[in-house]
């Protein structure tokens, strides 16, 4: 199942290496599903910020060692109203911030990425090389 996170073929997992044709196959599926799953994200990532950031903060708050049970509860009260405040502005950034990154990532950096690392290049490197080598003997050597 975790193999679906790796659409190289990776076999970390323990299972034998995918053919070109499934690794393809995979790749071309998440290009093609990729807005959806990004724009779902970053719809999702909102509430989840949101309501996270001030729960985190009364907790870690009610953690404390404080000297006085008034110190304790304002402390808690005043720490979870302030991000209560700050945290919709940092779900929003983080969720505005999420989209054209996401887009770069997958339409930029992978591509890129999957260019460098496939096997087409190194075959391609190797006839031109055989090709080069064919070209510059000299005349006097057979064939």
């Amino acid at each position: 199942m975790f193999t679906l996170f790796s659409p190289s073929g990776c076999t970390f997992w323990g299972e034998r290496t995918w053919s070109l044709r499934r690794r393809w196959t995979i790749r071309i599926i998440l290009w093609t599903v990729a807005p959806m799953i990004i724009l779902l994200v970053s719809l999702l990532a909102f509430p989840v910020i949101t309501v996270a950031i001030p729960v985190a903060t009364g907790y870690q708050l009610l953690q404390r060692n404080y000297k006085t049970k008034l110190r304790k509860v304002l402390s808690i009260l005043t720490g979870v109203t302030l991000t209560s405040m700050v945290s919709p502005f940092v779900g929003l950034f983080g969720s505005l911030l999420l989209v054209p990154l996401g887009f770069i990532y997958v339409y930029g950096v992978i591509p890129i990425h999957l260019i460098w690392t496939s096997d087409w290049r190194h075959k391609l490197a190797a006839r031109f090389n055989r090709n080069r080598n064919r070209n510059n003997r000299s005349p006097m050597t057979p064939v």
